[in-house]
């Protein structure tokens, strides 16, 4: 499964290193290149209302109110803004890596130093499995303290039920407690 995603693909890379079994959900460029197109047009509208938030600080000083609204405004279009930077980050520049050692699954996205991700323990892992189906995009799920964690969301049926395998192998209390997927 170490082969490069095709355009139109999405593909697994799974490898060992050293004691840690890693999957790489490698996407096709195309899809993230109209998420990244989209984010693109929509900053160049947030950078418009950026203009506005400042026309209403400077009407503050004639209007009182102004200054409220410039405030909120302000609130606004930061928490736009970071939620665009967030999105480009995760679907355009970002690598989903998953990694499993003795102790924990680690769930990360990857884009160059930036590395954050979440840990979880082996112990508390239960119910691996594929949701989706035989031949579709599937993704992987299990549960991990009350809460359903989900990751490589668009892998490929054929190569996600190889690396659920791989998973198992190394999460023997994760059990499989739902058929895998008919390929």
């Amino acid at each position: 499964m170490n082969a490069s995603p095709t355009a139109s693909r999405a593909h697994i890379d799974l490898h060992e290193e050293g004691d840690r079994l890693v999957l790489r959900f490698l996407r096709p460029r195309a899809p993230r290149v109209m998420l990244g197109a989209f984010l693109a047009f929509w900053a160049i509208g947030w950078a418009g209302a950026g203009g506005g938030v400042v026309a209403l600080f400077a009407a503050a000083e004639e209007e009182p109110r102004a200054a409220t609204l410039a405030g909120m405004g302000a609130v606004v279009w930061v928490a736009g803004l970071a939620f665009a930077l967030w999105a480009l980050f995760r679907g355009v520049l970002a690598t989903q890596v998953v990694e499993v050692d003795r102790s924990a699954l680690t769930v990360r996205h990857v884009a160059g130093p930036l590395r954050p991700g979440s840990r979880y323990e082996l112990a508390r892992v239960r119910d691996l499995r594929l949701e989706g189906g035989a031949g579709r995009r599937s993704a992987f799920a299990f549960e991990h303290g009350g809460r359903t964690v989900r990751f490589g969301v668009g892998a490929p049926g054929d190569q996600a039920g190889l690396a659920l395998e791989a998973l198992r192998v190394r999460l023997p209390a994760a059990g499989p407690d739902r058929d895998l997927p008919k390929n």
